[in-house]
């Protein structure tokens, strides 16, 4: 019952990597939550995270704040063994996921990827 899902197909995992609840992102995965569920459109907790890291969540500033507590997510998501790789929705641009894949880098001790855009 811990990958329960709504009328989008979002588990609750989903759900507090969004709104960034680290406690229960913890909780939810200690209870074997799937970090690689996705829902109706494609989406799964690491995309959610990572769209905090960008600042695509309306609800939240982008700030150091809010990027640390993406990050921290993101890398419990990895370790439990999210796929910084997984197919993104159609609607998704690819640099949205750059923050995790930053994120699977640092875990796996490799240095950080850059793009054109870093180096302007």
């Amino acid at each position: 019952a811990v990958d329960v899902r709504d009328a989008n197909g979002s588990t609750l995992l989903m759900v507090c990597a969004f709104e960034l609840q680290t406690a229960h992102v913890e909780a939810l995965l200690a209870r074997g939550a799937d970090p690689n569920a996705t829902d109706s459109e494609g989406g799964f907790a690491l995309l959610n995270a990572s769209l905090n890291a960008c600042g695509m969540n309306p609800a939240r500033a982008a700030n150091d704040g809010t990027r640390q507590r993406a990050r921290e997510i993101g890398m419990l998501l990895l370790a439990a063994g999210a796929k910084a790789d997984a197919a993104l929705p159609p609607d998704v641009p690819a640099y949205m996921m750059r923050p995790a894949q930053q994120w699977a880098d640092a875990a796996h001790g490799k240095a950080a990827r850059t793009t054109p855009l870093d180096e302007a």
